[in-house]
């Protein structure tokens, strides 16, 4: 879902996906289907996407309709039903792998990336190259290919959502994608992204469910951080909290880090706490997932997990944490790091 995922999570989770590369492939369909009876076309080409085997999504698309969207035209979009939906699915497809190879990685391979560079041969606009004075950092690759798919995303959202319900999320989201490739924050950028977010909130599928109400807060609160507006980061934080019922208490204890280290240091830790009833947001994902007693590191002196000598339980804690919570923590921890000071 997150797909922010590669985007909401560049370090840790990798945008995205973000949830869905973290979860399963059934979560992908569970908020990309729409409606029902595209369930069969769709199960597969998310799996696919999911994975990481892009081709063999795409293949599944019409080409007409692929080369459309790379060359930055939405003229193939107007034919019928069935354009509309591979054209919404085709720009899905190229913005997730436009995201792996700029953002959380890995970089795509030649191979990934044969029939696609060859046929981008829209030019850009000035100002799709220059947003507010922030341009492209040096380091990313292939930026006529976000742009042709962002073109085409943005312009078709109405369009799309009348069929696609996470239509005006991946607006947002290719907006968030844009952000984070250029030199700085955008006041246009940051405008139309939150403009796409707060519609979604309002769609009956997300207002009906409260878990999607939460992952939506938790984007928006990522999104925030791209835009270095902590004040907005912390209200979603707290609304999406509040829609999961769920809370986040920091406190310290001490502990080590290292296998040869004596002396025990103050840690940060973060308890999840559960605040009135369970909620059921019926998606198809794991609900509960065994905390890591013990993180592999290439490390042949620190600890996979913080050996702490108090482990006091907080009330309401938490003992087995959701696919949810986990997603919570990330961006609260995230939340953490941006607001460190900078500096030596």
């Amino acid at each position: 879902f997150l797909n922010s995922l590669v985007v909401s999570f560049p370090a840790s989770m990798g945008a995205d996906g973000s949830f869905m590369e973290a979860s399963s492939w059934e979560t992908g369909l569970a908020l990309w289907q729409s409606p029902p009876e595209a369930i069969g076309f769709q199960w597969e080409i998310v799996r696919e996407a999911v994975e990481g085997r892009y081709h063999e999504a795409l293949r599944r698309l019409k080409r007409k309709v692929v080369e459309s969207i790379l060359e930055g035209s939405v003229s193939s979009t107007e034919e019928d039903e069935d354009s509309l939906e591979h054209s919404f699915l085709a720009a899905v497809v190229l913005l997730r792998m436009f995201q792996r190879d700029n953002i959380c990685g890995p970089g795509l391979t030649e191979d990934e990336l044969v029939g696609i560079e060859a046929n981008i041969r829209f030019v850009p606009k000035n100002d799709e190259l220059d947003v507010d004075g922030e341009v492209f950092g040096r380091s990313v690759l292939n930026t006529k290919l976000l742009l042709a798919v962002r073109r085409v995303l943005v312009q078709n959202e109405r369009k799309y959502s009348q069929r696609f319900w996470s239509a005006t999320l991946w607006s947002a989201r290719v907006g968030r994608t844009h952000q984070d490739v250029l030199t700085g924050p955008s006041p246009t950028l940051k405008s139309e992204v939150q403009s796409a977010y707060k519609s979604a909130l309002k769609s009956s599928e997300i207002r009906e469910n409260p878990v999607l109400g939460g992952l939506v807060h938790i984007e928006m609160a990522l999104a925030s951080n791209s835009f270095l507006d902590s004040n907005t980061n912390e209200e979603h934080l707290k609304l999406a909290m509040d829609t999961l019922h769920t809370k986040i208490e920091l406190s310290g204890a001490l502990g080590v880090r290292t296998k040869w280290q004596k002396e025990e240091k103050a840690n940060l830790v973060a308890h999840v706490l559960q605040e009135g009833e369970e909620i059921d947001g019926n998606l198809s994902i794991p609900t509960q997932c065994k905390r890591p007693r013990n993180i592999p590191l290439d490390d042949t002196d620190v600890l996979g997990f913080t050996k702490l000598s108090t482990k006091e339980k907080a009330n309401n804690e938490r003992t087995i944490l959701t696919v949810v919570d986990h997603f919570l923590l990330s961006a609260k921890a995230e939340s953490l790091a941006a607001n460190l000071p900078s500096g030596p």
